[in-house]
């Protein structure tokens, strides 16, 4: 899960405060060319995502103490050297429970990163210049599961979803602000969970999500325009574990 280009992430899940190993793997032989860790004796530190682009690894991680007062940290690494260049922290509401699941970077290296606050149900994108600065910050409220930011061809989209609502929404990148948004449960009636979007060198959006309830639910790809009109969707019926990403 999450591997990338230079930099593979590597888990720690059995220790009593959680470590995570952040390291570059040769592609010729499998060694370890340099590792980053993350732990703390006093506070849980669980896996965020990654990106890579133009040189630089990107990183979030989740820190918390005894399951509340989490936060995210947001790093740059150089991906030749592994020096850290800079580390941001994202502080949530006091009492509250924030997780990342996704990061992704653009061609000017403009960091977009989604989080969501399981506490107060609300999704939220930041945006880091190259530099760390931030530059906005959006709140989608009601939908506390904030899953997935893509950013490609000038397209920002961001997938998220409530207990019972899937939406996909185009943001502007420089601004933050809703280009367009679409219901998924418009699509199928039964649309529950959204997973991850791409975009194509047209402008083209293309979505993954789940309906219907069960230990396995129905596959539902749809494609949109840029401008959100919908060109296709297909539902399938999936017994696949793996079906998060599309790329």
């Amino acid at each position: 899960t999450g591997v990338q280009t230079c930099a593979l992430p590597i888990f720690d899940v059995t220790s009593t405060n959680e470590t995570t190993v952040l390291a570059k793997i040769s592609s010729v032989d499998g060694t370890i060319i340099w590792q980053k860790v993350i732990s703390d004796a006093s506070y849980d530190i669980t896996p965020g995502s990654l990106a890579y682009a133009s040189g630089y690894v990107y990183q979030t991680v989740n820190r918390s103490l005894t399951g509340s007062d989490t936060y995210t940290i947001v790093s740059k690494y150089n991906a030749t050297t592994g020096a850290l260049v800079w580390q941001r922290k994202l502080n949530a509401p006091a009492d509250t429970v924030q997780r990342s699941r996704s990061i992704d970077v653009d061609s000017s290296n403009n960091v977009y990163v989604a989080v969501y606050d399981v506490t107060n149900t609300n999704g939220y994108v930041v945006k880091y210049n190259s530099s760390g600065a931030i530059q906005w910050q959006k709140k989608i409220a009601g939908f506390e599961y904030t899953n997935f930011i893509s950013v490609a061809y000038d397209n920002l989209v961001l997938t998220s979803h409530d207990s019972s609502t899937a939406i996909i929404m185009k943001l502007n990148p420089s601004t933050g602000a809703i280009i367009w948004q679409r219901y998924l449960g418009e699509l199928s009636g039964g649309t529950e969970f959204a997973y991850s979007s791409t975009t194509d060198s047209a402008g083209n959006i293309y979505f993954v999500g789940e309906g219907n309830y069960g230990v396995y639910g129905d596959q539902l790809i749809a494609k949109f325009d840029t401008n959100g009109n919908l060109l296709r969707s297909e539902e399938h019926t999936s017994e696949l574990q793996s079906r998060e990403t599309i790329s």
